[in-house]
C-alpha cells in the first residue's frame, strides 16, 4: 500500500482516515456536529506512532464536540498522560533539533580585514556561547516534560497542546523552515501556565 504525501506537513488523506475514523453512528447528539466539524489532519514531520496519532485525534475530536467532562484519574494517569508527554517530547526534540542549526548559522560570521588571532578568539567565544545556547534549550524541554508529567489531572490548556502537537509548523515556521524557540514557547505556556481543571476538588492536597 503505497502512500502519497500531498502536502509537506500533512498526513496524506488515506492516512487521515486511518487516524481520525470513529464507530459507525458517532454522532453528537443528532446535531449533526460531527459533519460540520473541520477534519483533524495530524502533521507528518513528528515519528508519532499509530497509538499515539490515534490518542492526539480523540483528544482534538473531544474538544470539537466541547463536551464537558475530562477524563476520569486513571485513564489520564495511566493513558492520557503518558502518550501526551511522549508526543511533546518528540516536538520539543524536532524543536532542539532546530534550534541547534540556527546556533551554528550565527556562529560563523568574521571580518577578513581583521587580524587572524582575534578573528579566532572571536570564534571561539561565539562557539562556546552557541553551545551553551543549545544545552539552555535542551535544560528548558527536560524541565517542560518534567511538569507535563506532573500534572494529575487534564488540565485546562491541554486544547491548545494537541492542537500543537497536530501540526508543530503551524504558527511557528517561515516557509519550509521550522523556529524552534518559538515552537518551545508555545508549549512550554501550554504546560506551565496551565491550572488544574478540579482545582476545587484538589485544593487541600498541596
Amino acid at each position: 500500500m503505497s502512500i502519497n504525501f500531498s502536502a509537506p506537513y500533512l498526513v496524506t488523506e488515506m492516512e487521515e482516515k486511518v487516524v481520525t475514523s470513529l464507530p459507525s453512528g458517532d454522532t453528537a447528539s443528532g446535531s449533526g456536529e460531527s459533519t460540520a466539524s473541520p477534519p483533524i489532519v495530524i502533521s507528518a514531520a513528528v515519528p508519532y506512532t499509530e497509538e499515539e496519532k490515534k490518542l492526539l485525534t480523540e483528544q482534538l475530536r473531544r474538544h470539537q464536540r466541547q463536551q464537558s467532562q475530562g477524563d476520569d484519574d486513571s485513564s489520564w494517569n495511566e493513558t492520557t498522560l503518558p502518550f501526551i508527554s511522549s508526543m511533546v517530547e518528540k516536538v520539543l526534540q524536532l524543536a532542539a533539533q532546530n534550534r541547534e542549526s540556527d546556533s551554528t548559522k550565527d556562529s560563523g560570521s568574521g571580518d577578513e580585514n581583521k587580524p587572524q588571532e582575534k578573528a579566532n578568539a572571536t570564534d571561539d567565544v561565539a562557539d562556546a556561547d552557541a553551545v551553551s545556547k543549545v544545552d539552555t534549550f535542551v535544560e528548558d524541554n527536560d524541565y517542560v516534560l518534567e511538569q507535563l508529567r506532573l500534572q494529575p489531572w487534564p488540565f485546562f490548556t491541554l486544547p491548545r497542546l494537541c492542537e500543537i502537537l497536530a501540526d508543530p509548523y503551524k504558527y511557528n515556521s517561515i516557509g519550509d523552515k521550522l523556529r524552534g524557540e518559538k515552537l518551545q514557547s508555545a508549549i512550554r505556556r501550554c504546560v506551565l501556565v496551565s491550572a488544574p481543571l478540579n482545582c476545587d476538588v484538589r485544593n487541600n492536597s498541596s
